[in-house]
């Protein structure tokens, strides 16, 4: 069967949606975050903490020598050495027997983003693919134009989200090229057409 391979060097949503059936949906999203640090005279400040949660905070005291966690309690005003308080900026205050010591703090933010959905059932859907590029002719070095048509092709593929600095993110689709209907556009039913503009 033949195959149309392409790569990105970068994750790209709209191959996600091709390749994997994903779904992809802008607006309103939400992250989870763990913040660890040593709280201050002053209280400390979420780094996400204008567009926190309301309620998704959970804050800990972490002991210096096991790592053990005990859980601190969310009160309104005038905490005591196991409680804080947190305003809606994501200040997080508690008594000054508590300052020095270093806090493990879990929370939900939001952003206007995308977020790409997988099911694990929804199958990608054939589709048209129309790709346009040049090439430079070695006599001339003048530009020809190309296109390349695959009538109907199923998208299957990768997506390589690293965190690695010298890993590259990749998202990759193998286009199967499937047979297509006759259709005006297509009457001889052909699989796949390429043009030169020479």
């Amino acid at each position: 069967q033949d195959k149309v391979s392409i790569e990105v060097p970068r994750y790209s949503a709209a191959i996600a949606d091709m390749s994997q059936g994903g779904k992809t949906e802008k607006g309103s999203i939400t992250f989870d975050e763990t913040e660890t640090a040593f709280l201050k005279s002053g209280g400390y400040k979420l780094a996400f903490g204008d567009t926190l949660v309301e309620d998704s905070d959970e804050v800990y005291l972490k002991d210096p020598d096991t790592d053990a966690l005990t859980p601190l309690t969310r009160v309104a005003s005038t905490p005591t050495d196991q409680q804080y308080t947190i305003t809606a900026e994501g200040l997080i205050e508690s008594t000054a027997a508590n300052n020095g010591k270093e806090l493990l703090v879990t929370y939900v933010w939001t952003e206007q983003g995308t977020e790409t959905s997988f099911s694990g059932t929804r199958r990608p859907t054939a589709f048209k693919f129309t790709h346009r590029f040049k090439l430079i002719d070695d006599k001339t070095n003048s530009e020809i134009q190309c296109q390349l048509t695959i009538f109907k092709a199923l998208g299957g593929g990768t997506l390589d989200v690293s965190q690695e600095r010298k890993k590259a993110n990749t998202s990759t689709m193998d286009l199967q090229v499937m047979e297509p209907d006759r259709t005006p556009e297509n009457p001889n039913g052909y699989a796949m057409t390429i043009k030169f503009g020479i």
